[in-house]
């Protein structure tokens, strides 16, 4: 099997996105790699060190993406302030099944709303008009 019949096969394990914008990229590279007169046995170790560290690093980055794309919109803040209370928990709770390493911005955000809402009512409480 050559270099570039090598490097097509091991393309196929990077993301369709990586594939489709640096198939000819990487192309170039193995046919640099060739006219530069390493062995073969050089250019599969070159191949094979760079996929074996790439690939799971686009995947990451593929799904991390896929993520970031899948989150809901934020919910409107109209109706009453324990509605909209409801709604920020269940999209906190939809963001943090999402994405478990990144809880601090929701967490943050529906403290505020819950602090801003606790002020709001008990204002309220305070001084009914």
């Amino acid at each position: 099997m050559t270099p570039r019949t090598a490097a097509r096969l091991l393309l196929r394990c990077y993301p369709a996105t990586f594939r489709q914008e640096f198939a000819a990229d990487v192309d170039q590279f193995v046919r640099s790699l060739e006219r530069s007169g390493r062995s073969r046995r050089t250019i599969w170790l070159v191949l094979l060190l760079d996929a074996a560290s790439a690939i799971p690093r686009e995947w990451r980055h593929e799904i991390r993406s896929a993520r970031a794309r899948a989150l809901p919109p934020v919910p409107p803040r109209r109706g009453e302030p324990m509605q909209n209370l409801l709604r920020d928990v269940r999209y906190s709770r939809i963001a943090f099944s999402r994405s478990p390493g990144r809880r601090r911005t929701p967490t943050t955000a529906s403290s505020r709303r819950i602090a801003r809402y606790s002020r709001v009512s008990s204002r309220r409480a305070a001084n009914p008009a």
